[in-house]
């Protein structure tokens, strides 16, 4: 598919089923508008007070799965102007 359109849509992601929901609605859009999709997953609201090891394991592991989450929900659609981006900011700075 090639663009045409000179804006991107760009769309929040953490996994939950409301922001499934929101992802295929901005697929929607994107390909209505004949224009790419970026998706942001923002890490930044995962990091803990670290109190402990397993502060720091908990949010290791819940980042490597929301990833793999994001990168699936990604790949899951039908749509090939999409690009996914992993930031380490909180959801405000990240969009």
């Amino acid at each position: 598919m090639s663009t045409t359109g000179s804006a991107t849509v760009i769309a929040g992601y953490d996994g939950s089923p409301d922001a499934k929901r929101a992802l295929a609605w901005a697929a929607d859009l994107a390909c209505m508008k004949e224009t790419a999709l970026h998706v942001v997953v923002a890490m930044g609201d995962l990091q803990t007070r670290r109190v402990t090891d397993l502060d720091d394991q908990w949010e290791r592991r819940r980042q490597v799965e929301l990833t793999a989450d994001a990168q699936a929900a990604v790949g899951a659609l039908e749509f090939d102007d999409v690009s996914l981006e992993i930031s380490q900011y909180a959801p405000t700075p990240a969009l």
